[in-house]
C-alpha cells in the first residue's frame, strides 16, 4: 500500500542520514583523492540506498496522485546513472590499474537498466509536462555512452548498449546525438 511505502521510504532515508561520514558518497571523481577500494564502497553503499529508493517507489511511478513516489523514483534513477557516470569518469582518471568492473556484475548491471527505464517510461508517460526532460535524456545519453565503451570488454556492455540505444530511438533520440 501506499502508506507502507511512505514508511518504508522514511526508514530508508533515515539509515541513509545515519551513513558513517567515512562513507558517504563524493560524487566528483576529479575531486576524489579516495583509494579505489574506498571509492568503490562509498559508490556501493550509495547505490544501495537509491536502488532501494527505486525498488521501493516503481510501483507507483505511473499513477498521477503519487506524486511523491515518482519524483522519488526519478531522481533516485538519474542519482543511479549519475554514479555510472561518476564510476566511469574515476576509471578514466585513474587509468589502468582501476579496472571497470561494474558493468561486469549482474546486479549492478540490472540496476543501472532499471535506472534507465524507469526514466524511458517517465517521458513516455509524461513527455509534454516533464521539467526534466533535458536532464533525463542527457543521463541517458551519458549512459548509452558508457556502455557503447565498454562493449568490446564484455558481451553483457553489448546488450546493454543496444536495449539503451533501442530505447532512446523509441523517444526519438538518434545515435548521432551528443555523448
Amino acid at each position: 500500500s501506499a502508506s507502507r511505502v511512505l514508511e518504508l521510504d522514511s526508514a530508508l532515508q533515515k539509515a541513509h542520514t545515519q551513513t558513517h561520514p567515512l562513507l558517504l558518497f563524493v560524487p566528483s571523481p576529479s575531486q576524489n583523492d579516495d583509494s579505489p577500494s574506498l571509492y568503490d564502497r562509498r559508490a556501493q553503499v550509495h547505490f544501495l540506498y537509491l536502488q532501494g529508493m527505486c525498488t521501493l517507489h516503481r510501483k507507483f511511478l505511473s499513477q498521477p496522485h503519487f506524486s511523491q513516489s515518482r519524483e522519488r523514483c526519478i531522481q533516485s534513477a538519474l542519482e543511479l546513472l549519475a554514479i555510472q557516470y561518476d564510476l566511469y569518469e574515476y576509471t578514466k582518471l585513474k587509468g589502468e590499474n582501476v579496472k571497470r568492473h561494474w558493468y561486469r556484475i549482474s546486479y549492478v548491471t540490472h540496476e543501472f537498466i532499471l535506472a534507465a527505464m524507469i526514466l524511458v517510461m517517465d517521458l513516455r508517460r509524461n513527455s509534454d509536462e516533464n521539467s526534466q526532460r533535458g536532464e533525463i535524456l542527457e543521463s541517458l545519453l551519458k549512459a548509452r555512452m558508457v556502455w557503447k565503451e565498454a562493449r568490446e570488454e564484455s558481451s553483457m556492455a553489448m546488450k546493454v548498449c543496444s536495449v539503451l540505444s533501442n530505447m532512446l530511438q523509441s523517444l526519438g533520440v538518434v545515435e548521432s546525438a551528443a555523448f
